[in-house]
């Protein structure tokens, strides 16, 4: 079985940033890396929608909002069609009312830590190594 963080060479951000893609193929979506640093950390593509997907970790339980505002308005730089999807996904929670404001404002979705825990996983693996963030 493949394992998804090496313990011998961890790092949180890069492990965090695996994993959630992980989450994605393992919910149907096709995922590709950039080749080099473009403001988001994957593009992700189900069916007839693409994203640009950035991942974030904090280290606290809620993030700063100038941390989570720079995160979001660099993810924003990147749209470069009316049609593409930007999806920040944070380690923190964040409550339902600023998610909206964020999306109202500049049309990011977010995805906090209260709704990825929750989407189907398939791999006891998988399960076991989110366990190390939280």
């Amino acid at each position: 079985m493949e394992r998804l963080i090496n313990f011998d060479d961890f790092s949180l951000y890069k492990d965090f940033e695996k994993l959630v893609q992980k989450i994605f193929e393992l919910n149907g979506f096709k995922t590709e890396i950039p080749s080099k640093d473009k403001g988001f950390d994957f593009q992700a593509t189900y069916e007839n929608t693409f994203a640009y997907v950035e991942v974030k970790f904090y280290k606290s339980k809620l993030p700063k909002l100038d941390l989570l505002r720079q995160a979001y308005r660099r993810l924003l730089s990147q749209k470069d069609s009316e049609y593409s999807k930007l999806i920040l996904v944070v380690s923190s929670y964040v409550t339902p009312s600023l998610k909206d404001e964020i999306f109202k404002e500049s049309g990011v979705i977010v995805w906090d830590v209260k709704l990825y825990l929750h989407l189907p996983l398939t791999t006891r693996q998988l399960t076991m190594n989110l366990k190390v963030f939280y």
